[in-house]
């Protein structure tokens, strides 16, 4: 349960940002009215899924280890830890294409790092003093994560339960979530499921441009990693 209400906690966050991906560049987005812009949102979640369970694989995984050194506080702070470091990623990735998609009119890919691999570092600090309001925002996303995330409890009601009982429900409700984040990577729990790319978001749109809304920034890095640019 703690699991799932922090994963829905960065499921919220990435609906945020795409809403201000939008809302902060309405003037390139043609034809899209209150219904359609829901639709999108909806359809979003499926490229949310894959790059959170990717993004958060090893905090998914943390938590579900069948052993009981993970009810350990010091344990616990690790997995906050990490799940704070992805996710603050995630977010930033996801608002610096709010600004950046202005310039490049796609998601950011993985190219990003090969054309700014000899630019100055210190045009990143440029970048945060010039978009003031974009990174006001970003922290106040973070802030916002770390809020609600330390007010989900993690309780141990299993540690009380012997360990005919305890090590068997541990390993099915391991089999139970892996199954699910895999499926959640893929874009779908068929056998016959192929990974979703980029292109599977042209499937709900009715205009290219829209393509960038259903999208997130870190799927689309995720994806075309070891691609051709």
């Amino acid at each position: 349960m703690v699991l799932c209400l922090r994963l829905l906690l960065v499921f919220a966050l990435y609906t945020i940002t795409r809403l201000l991906f939008y809302l902060l560049n309405p003037s390139l987005f043609t034809d899209v009215d209150t219904g359609y812009l829901a639709s999108l949102m909806y359809r979003g979640l499926k490229f949310d899924a894959s790059a959170i369970a990717y993004t958060n694989s090893l905090v998914i995984l943390m938590h579900i280890l069948p052993f009981r050194f993970r009810y350990n506080k010091g344990y616990q702070k690790a997995v906050s830890i990490i799940f704070y470091i992805v996710n603050t990623i995630g977010i930033t990735l996801n608002m610096i294409d709010v600004v950046y998609y202005r310039f490049t009119m796609k998601r950011t890919t993985a190219g990003v790092f090969q054309e700014f691999e000899n630019e100055n570092p210190t045009n990143f600090l440029s970048f945060i003093w010039d978009f003031w309001y974009v990174t006001l925002l970003v922290v106040a996303l973070i802030v916002l994560m770390i809020w609600v995330h330390k007010k989900i409890r993690v309780k141990r009601p299993y540690l009380s339960f012997r360990p005919y009982v305890y090590y068997p429900l541990s390993l099915l409700l391991m089999a139970i979530v892996g199954y699910y984040t895999v499926g959640a990577m893929r874009g779908g729990y068929t056998p016959g499921t192929r990974p979703i790319t980029l292109s599977n978001a042209a499937e709900y749109i009715q205009k290219p441009e829209h393509r960038a809304i259903v999208l997130n920034t870190p799927f689309s890095i995720l994806r075309t990693i070891g691609k051709p640019r």
